[in-house]
């Protein structure tokens, strides 16, 4: 029995440039949030506050709107032992400071914001999405199995993102470390490929399969 780990190498290194909004400096001071929807804990020590406004800065401070007039939903909890807890919800990636303003239900309210107020460390954000970079995957091996050498196996692979060129997924195997050697070229990046399992004596046969990035339009 010959044991063949079986590893999928990816298509291609896809990186992505993202531009930040803010400096260096002011990029370590914001919390990466990787979701529009998020909750912010306000601290709210005296009373149950019956008066509860969110305020939004996109330029770092520099002006201020209310949230719905920035396209920001805010949705409140329930107050409990000095905490609230605001649901947010933005349009859009970005650069976001937030200022919440709680009061009785009279007029007794903590200050709106001011031009130019930088927002509490806490409530400075950065929300960005995860880059979804094309690949593919194994279904059949998922896992490292033992074949004998002689033996014909199907292999099956998918692509988790269309983004691949027609016809460009490759079938490649390795033993022991040495050179990745061809097993079929011209396949598709969601497929599958009747393979005879070479007569070698290994416990560490690896299989890929690549496939070239379509272009964009």
């Amino acid at each position: 029995m010959k044991t063949i780990a079986s590893v999928l190498k990816h298509a291609l290194a896809v990186g992505a440039a993202l531009a930040m909004a803010a400096g260096a400096a002011e990029a370590q001071e914001r919390r990466l949030i990787p979701s529009r929807e998020f909750t912010l804990r306000v601290d709210s020590k005296g009373e149950k506050p019956a008066f509860r406004l969110l305020w939004v800065s996109r330029d770092a401070g520099k002006s201020w709107k209310q949230a719905r007039d920035a396209g920001v939903s805010e949705d409140w909890g329930e107050w409990a032992e000095g905490v609230i807890r605001c649901k947010i919800t933005v349009p859009e990636d970005g650069i976001y400071d937030f200022h919440p303003q709680l009061g009785d239900s009279v007029s007794n309210r903590t200050p709106e914001p001011r031009p130019g107020q930088a927002a509490d460390a806490r409530f400075r954000v950065e929300v960005r999405l995860p880059v979804k970079a094309p690949r593919l995957a194994w279904e059949d091996p998922a896992g490292p199995v033992e074949w004998r050498g002689g033996q014909e196996v199907v292999v099956k692979w998918h692509a988790l993102d269309p983004d691949f060129k027609e016809g460009s997924a490759e079938l490649q195997y390795q033993v022991d470390g040495a050179p990745w050697l061809p097993v079929a070229a011209g396949l598709e990046a969601t497929a599958s490929f009747g393979w005879i399992v070479p007569n070698v004596e290994t416990l560490n046969l690896r299989l890929r399969i690549r496939a070239q990035l379509a272009k964009k339009a």
